[in-house]
């Protein structure tokens, strides 16, 4: 949900640990991310809340518009730039998430505070919440 969207795939291991990657569009640039996470139950059946960190890179195009008023023919024009950028950064993850008993899907809820800094020399901070309707198996 929101200007973000991605694909997740977790995998949890035995001993409440867990990796996920995350594959994520926004306009003009895709996204990987690697997470390890720490998965604790909350004591409701189900309702798992999780933490842990990871890191990204990002590739894409910086939109800017810039708009400028012409004298000389009495409108606005406007020109627009695009810049190629790799970014790469590092991440953190707080979450909820609860597994449907009966059948195969989850839902989770979380936020990734990240820090980035781009081959522009641009850094960037970012909380990053996110929904997320999952397939389990």
């Amino acid at each position: 949900a929101g200007e973000t969207s991605g694909l997740t795939f977790k995998h949890k291991f035995n001993n409440g640990n867990a990796f996920e990657g995350i594959v994520s569009f926004w306009p003009y640039t895709i996204g990987v991310t690697g997470l390890y996470e720490k998965n604790m139950s909350s004591g409701v059946a189900g309702l798992n809340w999780y933490f842990g960190g990871g890191a990204h890179v990002n590739a894409g195009s910086m939109y800017r518009r810039y708009y400028l008023y012409n004298n000389a023919r009495d409108k606005n024009v406007y020109y627009v730039e695009r810049r190629d950028v790799v970014a790469v950064g590092v991440d953190g993850i707080l979450g909820v998430e609860y597994k449907f008993k009966p059948v195969p899907f989850a839902v989770s809820a979380d936020i990734k505070p990240f820090i980035e800094t781009n081959n522009y020399g641009y850094t960037f901070l970012a909380l990053d919440p996110s929904v997320g309707i999952k397939f389990t198996f």
